[in-house]
C-alpha cells in the first residue's frame, strides 16, 4: 500500500500508510490492493486504499485505509480491518476481547471499545455461522513522530516598545 501511494505521488501521510500497511501485512503470504486518490493534487487530498491479504492460519482479510493532509504536517488516519471469524460474535467477545465494553446495535451487530483506546473499535456482525470482526482505528492530528521538529517562531511578550514619531 506504501509502495503503490508512494508511486501515485503521496508524500506528507506516507509515514502512516507505512506504518499501518506494513502491520496489516504481517506473516503475510499474498497480498493485493486497490486504490483511488485525487490525480491532480494526490499529496494535498484524500487517500483511499483497500487491501486484500492472506494469511496461512487465519484465511484472508481485508483492509481499508484512508488518510486525509490537515494544515502543514498533520494527517488524519482511517484503518478498517475486516475478517470472517468462524464462531459465534460472542465467542470472538468472551475469547478474544476480554475487558471492551460492548454497545448493541441492530440485531445482530456491537460495537466494542477499550478505555485504554480511545481511536479504536471493534464491531462483531453476525455472519450465518460465523462473525464478521470489523477493527477499526482512526487518529486525527496523527504526525510522523520522527518527522524533523520546527520550532515555534519566538514571541514577544513584554511591553511595547515605542517607536519614534508615534
Amino acid at each position: 500500500m506504501a509502495e503503490a501511494a508512494q508511486l501515485v505521488g503521496v508524500r506528507r501521510c506516507l509515514p502512516a500508510l507505512t506504518r499501518l500497511s506494513s502491520l496489516s501485512l504481517q506473516g503475510a503470504v499474498a497480498h493485493d490492493v486497490v486504490l483511488d486518490w485525487d490525480r491532480q493534487a494526490a499529496d494535498a487530498s484524500a487517500f483511499f486504499g483497500l487491501m486484500g491479504v492472506t494469511l496461512p492460519q487465519s484465511g484472508t482479510h481485508a483492509t481499508t485505509f484512508t488518510v486525509i493532509p490537515e494544515g502543514t504536517a498533520d494527517c488524519t488516519v482511517l484503518a478498517e480491518r475486516m475478517a470472517w471469524a468462524p464462531k459465534s460474535c460472542a465467542q470472538v467477545a468472551r475469547e478474544e476481547l476480554p475487558g471492551y465494553a460492548v454497545a448493541p446495535l441492530v440485531p445482530g451487530m456491537a460495537v466494542l471499545s477499550h478505555p485504554s483506546d480511545a481511536g479504536s473499535t471493534i464491531s462483531l456482525l453476525e455472519a450465518g455461522p460465523g462473525c464478521m470482526v470489523v477493527r477499526r482505528f482512526v487518529q486525527y492530528r496523527w504526525r510522523d513522530p520522527n518527522a524533523p521538529v520546527t520550532p515555534a517562531a519566538p514571541t514577544f511578550t513584554g511591553p511595547r516598545p515605542s517607536l519614534p514619531g508615534r
